[in-house]
This record gives structure tokens, sequence and C-alpha cells, in this order.
């Protein structure tokens, strides 16, 4: 019979899921129809979602996350307010209170 022993550098993280509204994350809600801008909204939860569930670093992650920003930034993604959410979110699951 094995037995399995975790190592020193062995990180056990729980699977999470963010599902914030497009005001949420500070989008221009009232510049656009809303069905378009919770899409972007959706696409970034998916993205922050996906990278940080398969196990990436802090600043992978961040990299990510603001290549998508920049891209949908017509809706105000790259402005400050998101990049402000999104740090916020980091250290949540990053740093979380114990």
């Amino acid at each position: 019979m094995q037995v399995f022993k975790p190592r020193n550098n062995l990180i056990i993280r729980k699977q999470i899921s963010v599902n914030l509204s497009a005001q949420d994350w500070g989008l221009h809600t009232k510049s656009f129809p809303r069905v378009v801008v919770e899409r972007v909204a959706d696409l970034l939860n998916s993205r922050f979602n996906h990278t940080y569930n398969k196990g990436t670093d802090k600043l992978t992650l961040v990299q990510h996350m603001h290549e998508l920003m920049t891209f949908f930034g017509i809706y105000g993604a790259n402005d400050s307010e998101p990049r402000m959410v999104l740090e916020q979110l980091c250290w949540e699951v990053y740093y979380p209170k114990n």
C-alpha cells in the first residue's frame, strides 16, 4: 500500500467561481446596451475563474486579465475601477483571511 506524503511545496487551494456583474466590475453600463456590457463582465469572470482554477500564479493571472481588459477597454474594462476590482479579487483568492 502506497501512502501519499505531501511535500513542502504542495499548495492545495479551492476552486473558485467569480460572478460579478458589469456594474460590479465598474464597466460603462450607461454608454452601451446592458446585454453587451454584461457579456463583457461574463468574459472577465470566465477568464479570472479559468486562469485561477488551473493553478496559475497571481502575476500570470493579472497579465492574462490585463490583456482581456485592454481588449475591452472601450467598455471601460481598462479603467482604474475594474483594475482595482481585479486587485481586490486577487487579494481575496491568493491571500485569504483564515
